[in-house]
This record gives C-alpha cells, structure tokens and sequence, in this order.
C-alpha cells in the first residue's frame, strides 16, 4: 500500500506500507518503529507486539500526544486490557489496530494537525 506525502506538514510521512517493512521519510525500515512526534525511534522499545509491557504504555503516555496508536503487526492482536487501564488513569486512551490500520490513521490524523505518537510493530 502506498500514500502520498504532503511536503507542506513538517510531519514525518509514512510512504509505503508492506509486509515486513515501512518506508518513512524515504527511509526503509524493517523493525518496530515508534514515531514519537517528529521522529522515528527504532531503539529501546519492544521488538514485537508480545514484548509491549505497562512500562511502554508509560513511555507513550509521557509524550503527551493527542492521540496514541499501537499497530499491532499484519493481523489485529487483542491488547491486554491493565494496558488501557494504566493509560486512562494517565489521560490517554491507546488505540490498537493491525500495523496498515495504525498507518492509515496516523497518517489521516496528522493532516488533520493533530500530534500523534504511533508504535508500528511490523511481525505477522
């Protein structure tokens, strides 16, 4: 799946989606990525979606986004729900969808202007 960038946002624009891999910015990545407001992070955050623990529902919380989304590799994979728990009791809500989902909807909010922090876990 392709999108189109718009040069005009300052935002960091996910380009192509496909099994295994994303492009962003130009840039292929073919690990878990966390976009964390204008940057791509690939160190220090789970490798896979059954690594996701309270302490990275923490980290994404701590960015203060308006809106946070855990793509949760090529099929929907059921959160643990103390995750979400966790996350209200800090103000945020995490939506968790399938990685092409979370990537379509980051890149829908963005050009609406709104800050998003989106964790792209790119496993099957």
């Amino acid at each position: 799946m392709q999108f189109s960038e718009d040069p005009n946002t300052g935002q960091l624009a996910i380009q192509r989606v496909e099994p295994g891999r994303l492009t962003i910015n130009d840039k292929v990545y073919q690990e878990t990525v966390l976009l964390a407001l204008d940057k791509v992070v690939t160190e220090d955050i789970p490798a896979s979606f059954a690594q996701l623990d309270t302490a990275t529902v923490d980290q994404l919380c701590n960015m203060a986004a308006d809106v946070i989304l855990v793509g949760t590799g090529a099929r929907w994979q059921v959160p643990q729900p103390e995750w979400n728990h966790h996350a209200r009791r800090k103000g945020y809500q995490i939506e968790f969808m399938d990685t092409a989902a979370a990537c379509r909807t980051y890149t829908v909010l963005t050009s609406e202007g709104r800050t998003v922090v989106a964790l792209l876990f790119l496993e099957a």
